[in-house]
């Protein structure tokens, strides 16, 4: 484990020899300096995108992969659903001469008794 005291004195040393450094080749030839900032930042960039790209494209290809396998089994548990509802209806299917009275009149369908109009009464005018 790095010591707080020791590490900040060194850190401070550091940047202010780098920052010495920049100055006077900034000075000195700012033609170099200009090529290796611009060096730099290229392979900071490309190196950046390399990462990027490589993580992405293979997301990507496993997202796809993935809700495809999640599509797959949902597919496969609704055909055997249907199949195991299909042979159990078959197997318990009553057969009867008489119509079921419900599917005549179904439960959702009623009729509601309102005021109607009493177009030929005379008391009514």
């Amino acid at each position: 484990m790095i010591n707080k005291k020791t590490f900040t004195p060194f850190m401070i040393v550091i940047t202010l020899l780098a920052t010495l450094g920049l100055v006077s080749t900034l000075i000195t030839s700012p033609n170099q300096f200009i090529k290796g900032l611009l060096l730099f930042s290229s392979i900071i960039l490309t190196c950046i995108l390399i990462v990027f790209f490589v993580r992405y494209r293979r997301r990507t290809k496993n997202d796809e992969l993935r809700k495809y396998r999640r599509a797959a089994k949902q597919s496969q548990k609704r055909q055997r659903q249907k199949s195991e509802h299909l042979l159990n209806n078959s197997q318990y299917k009553k057969v009867t001469s008489i119509p079921n009275k419900r599917k005549a009149n179904p439960p959702h369908l009623r009729v509601i008794d309102g005021k109607k109009p009493a177009k030929n009464d005379p008391m009514s005018l």
